[in-house]
């Protein structure tokens, strides 16, 4: 590999983190200052702003981290899918989550493909 392939996938990683916290913190946002403690909504938002704040606690740890970028691809799809269907509630943040999660889901699938040693030709 050389230090250009190698510099890009440091930046593909951290992009892949960054946008993770991102999207924890607009979870977390939701959770905290959007929603009362008392409403049926505040629970799940705080539980999906953690999940996406776990996930550079998990791949520092290095262990299974093509599973990581799949479970965290399937959960960012889910999340855009559960949303359509509750009507998309704040959609203009829902928008811009959304954004962030097809970029979320894109930069997963190219470290999944980088993690597998997938051959990829142009």
């Amino acid at each position: 590999m050389t230090s250009n392939e190698q510099r890009t996938d440091g930046v593909v990683a951290w992009s892949f983190l960054a946008v993770s916290v991102l999207l924890g913190g607009i979870h977390l946002y939701l959770a905290l200052i959007s929603e009362p403690a008392t409403s049926p909504r505040f629970a799940p938002f705080l539980l999906i702003a953690v999940v996406f704040l776990l996930v550079p606690a998990v791949y520092f740890t290095s262990y299974w981290r093509s599973l990581l970028y799949l479970l965290a691809a399937l959960f960012a799809v889910t999340l855009g899918v559960l949303w359509v269907l509750e009507g998309m509630p704040e959609r203009a943040l829902g928008l811009t989550t959304g954004v962030l999660a097809v970029v979320y889901v894109s930069l997963a699938f190219v470290l999944f493909v980088r993690a597998e040693g997938f051959a990829v030709t142009a």
